[in-house]
């Protein structure tokens, strides 16, 4: 008797097995295929800003960052001869957009982190050397895909600037053409303007300005969360300056769920016993 008891039991715990990993008819009403589920795309807080007139080093303090976060330094020269130094949560920024506007007047740099856990302190920019203005933005985006300290978010990167010589325009865009990523973000300097969003596009902070005159610089960081190729457009900028714009497309993160999965986590709260040739499920 005890032989033919332990046979049912084993018979059963068989079939529930090969159920759960197989094709069998799906009992709860399971999707037969793999499930995705996309984490959206987020922005965690307004970027926080510093800016200096003179001098070789601006400090963001107190600042915060979070497991996976992307986190984003955006920082724009009167001086673009001058490589940044940055240091901050004991991570590595690198380095994704180092681009001048076609008078060599002014440039842009975009440095890229990821959060490794919960990150608090002091970032730190360092530009030796430096007499005029320089503005910085840092930026955390939620949501975004996870790998090589953010490189794995970033799908493309393109760069435009003003035309060359005497003549400037108030033109200022970008084309940046992508398949997989979900936003596309604009990091901009214009001097002596400001910028008006166009279409969907999303303020992030945009005409943060530092300096006067001649050398007035004013940095502007925006996004379009449907992707839309084109970032800006003709006459964008209040007036026809020197400007230049990296736009850089940012993909988000999957999670993939198997219906064996699914149907493993159906039965975790429950028991399953044999009584009297019936199988019987209790909640544990």
């Amino acid at each position: 008797m005890n032989f033919y008891k332990s046979l049912k039991t084993s018979t059963v715990f068989l079939l529930i097995f090969a159920w759960v990993f197989s094709g069998w008819p799906q009992i709860f009403n399971f999707p037969s295929e793999i499930q995705e589920a996309r984490a959206a795309l987020g922005v965690v807080a307004a970027p926080s800003t510093a800016s200096i007139l003179t001098g070789d080093t601006l400090t963001l303090s107190s600042m915060t960052g979070a497991l996976d976060e992307l986190l984003f330094l955006h920082v724009t020269q009167r001086n673009e001869t001058i490589d940044p130094s940055v240091s901050g949560f004991g991570l590595t920024w690198d380095i994704i957009v180092d681009a001048d506007d076609a008078d060599a007047q002014m440039g842009i740099k975009v440095y890229r982190a990821q959060g490794t856990g919960a990150h608090s302190g002091d970032i730190v920019i360092t530009v030796t050397g430096n007499t005029l203005p320089v503005t910085v933005q840092y930026w955390r985006v939620s949501g975004a895909v996870v790998g090589n300290n953010g490189a794995d978010a970033i799908e493309n990167i393109t760069t435009a600037s003003g035309p060359a010589g005497a003549t400037d325009d108030n033109d200022m865009t970008v084309t940046n053409t992508i398949t997989d990523a979900k936003w596309n973000v604009g990091f901009a300097e214009h001097r002596n303007s400001t910028y008006t969003l166009q279409g969907d596009e999303v303020e992030a902070a945009i005409n943060f300005a530092a300096g006067s005159g001649g050398d007035l610089i004013t940095s502007s960081l925006f996004y379009s969360p449907t992707a839309v190729a084109q970032l800006g457009a003709v006459d964008s900028l209040s007036a026809a300056k020197d400007w230049v714009i990296a736009a850089i497309g940012i993909k988000e993160a999957t999670t993939t769920t198997t219906t064996a999965a699914r149907k493993m986590r159906l039965f975790a709260g429950f028991k399953i016993r044999l009584i009297e040739g019936k199988i019987i499920l209790r909640r544990k």
